[in-house]
C-alpha cells in the first residue's frame, strides 16, 4: 500500500496555482486591449497609432499566451514519454530569426539589448528542429524577463561532436539552490521574491527534456546579482539509437540513447 505524500500535493498545487497565474496574465491583457479597441469602434473615435499599439499588445499576449499552454502540453507528453525525436537539417539562421521575433518584445519592454551571434564556421545540423527552437526560445524569453535595462546574448558556436547554443545574461542571477530547483516543473526560481517576474518553470523542465532526448544536456552558472550562463549542447548529427542496432555507442558520443 502506497504511503500519502502531502509534500507532492502541496507541490502541485502550487504549480497550478502558478499556471493559473501565467495563464490569466496575458489572457487580462488580450481582453483588455480588445475591450478598449471595441468602445473606440463604437463610438467612432480611434487613432491608428493607438490601433496599432494596442493590435501589438493582442499579439504579444496572445503569442506568450500559446508558448505557456505549449510548454504545458510539451511537459505532459515528455513526462509521459510519449515524445518523438523526429531529426531533419536544420536552417539555423530561420530558427534564429524565429527565436529573435518572439523574444524581441520582451527584450524592448524591459529595455534590454538582444544579441544573437551565430559562428560563420558552424557545420550544417540534422536534428529536431521544433525541439531546438523550444529550447532557445524558452531560454532566451527566460533571460530578457529576468534582465532589466541590460544585455542578453545567444551565441551558437561548434563545440567537436556538438553544437554549443550558450545564453549569457546580466539579470538577477541565481542561487546554487535555486539552479538546483530551476528545471523541476513545479518550482520557479523563487517562489516569492521572483514573482514580481513572469515564469512558471515549465518551460526549463521542457528544456532540459528535450535537450536529453537528442542527447544532449544543459549546464547553468549564476549567482545573485551577477547574470546567468545556460549553456545547452546538442549533438551536431542527432543520431537515434534503434534497440535492434548492435551499434557501439563508446565509439560516437552522439548516438542519441547512449
Amino acid at each position: 500500500m502506497a504511503l500519502y505524500d502531502a509534500s507532492m500535493d502541496k507541490d502541485h498545487n502550487a504549480f497550478l496555482a502558478r499556471m493559473s497565474h501565467e495563464l490569466r496574465t496575458p489572457l487580462n491583457a488580450i481582453i483588455g486591449y480588445s475591450e478598449m479597441i471595441t468602445e473606440d469602434l463604437e463610438f467612432g473615435d480611434i487613432d491608428p497609432d493607438d490601433l496599432k499599439m494596442s493590435m501589438e499588445k493582442i499579439l504579444g499576449a496572445s503569442r506568450r499566451l500559446l508558448g505557456q499552454v505549449q510548454s504545458i502540453l510539451d511537459l505532459t507528453q515528455l513526462e509521459a514519454g510519449k515524445y518523438e525525436v523526429i531529426t531533419e537539417l536544420i536552417d539555423v539562421q530561420q530558427v534564429v530569426e524565429r527565436v529573435r521575433a518572439l523574444a524581441a518584445p520582451i527584450a524592448a519592454e524591459n529595455g534590454n539589448a538582444l544579441v544573437i551571434q551565430i559562428d560563420p564556421k558552424l557545420p550544417a545540423i540534422t536534428a529536431d528542429k521544433r525541439m531546438i527552437e523550444a529550447i532557445l526560445s524558452n531560454l532566451v524569453q527566460n533571460a530578457c524577463k529576468f534582465t532589466k535595462k541590460g544585455m542578453v546574448q545567444l551565441d551558437i558556436v561548434p563545440n567537436g561532436f556538438f553544437v554549443l547554443f550558450k545564453i549569457v545574461d546580466n539579470g538577477i542571477g541565481m542561487t546554487e539552490r535555486q539552479i538546483t530547483n530551476s528545471f523541476s516543473p513545479f518550482a520557479q526560481a523563487d517562489t516569492s521574491s521572483v514573482r514580481q517576474y513572469d515564469g512558471s518553470g515549465v518551460g526549463l523542465a521542457v528544456c532540459k527534456g528535450f535537450a536529453e532526448l537528442m542527447g544532449g544536456g544543459i549546464v547553468v552558472e549564476s549567482s545573485p546579482g551577477n547574470g546567468a550562463k545556460v549553456f545547452v549542447r546538442i549533438p551536431r548529427i542527432v543520431q537515434l539509437l534503434d534497440k535492434n542496432d548492435d551499434w557501439d555507442t563508446e565509439d560516437d558520443p552522439t548516438i542519441y540513447g547512449r
